[in-house]
């Protein structure tokens, strides 16, 4: 799973169990996970607080924001895997991150 942090993305990989499913042990690392099962992408919650608050202030641009985000960590040298668009996975979490906070 990615991770994506304020500094950068890291690799993860979860040893879960129908006892312990990835959701309880994402959120123990306060990452917030792109979808209930299966996630791929995994937000800090502090970033996904930032983004909620700078989407209070402006108007709301979930892929203007996701492609700016992605340049800057491409510049730092980090790279995102998978098949799926970082703004879609990024804009699940934050969908659900902020329907339940």
């Amino acid at each position: 799973i990615s991770c994506l942090f304020f500094v950068g993305i890291h690799e993860m990989t979860l040893t879960v169990c129908n006892c312990r499913p990835a959701v309880f042990l994402l959120l123990e690392l306060s990452l917030f996970p792109s979808a209930p099962v299966y996630p791929t992408l995994a937000v800090n919650l502090d970033l996904l607080d930032f983004t909620s608050t700078v989407f209070q202030v402006q108007q709301p641009d979930i892929q203007g924001w996701t492609d700016s985000l992605q340049i800057f960590l491409h510049k730092q040298g980090y790279v995102l895997g998978g098949d799926d668009t970082l703004w879609r996975r990024f804009g699940k979490a934050l969908q659900f991150y902020q329907v339940l906070v």
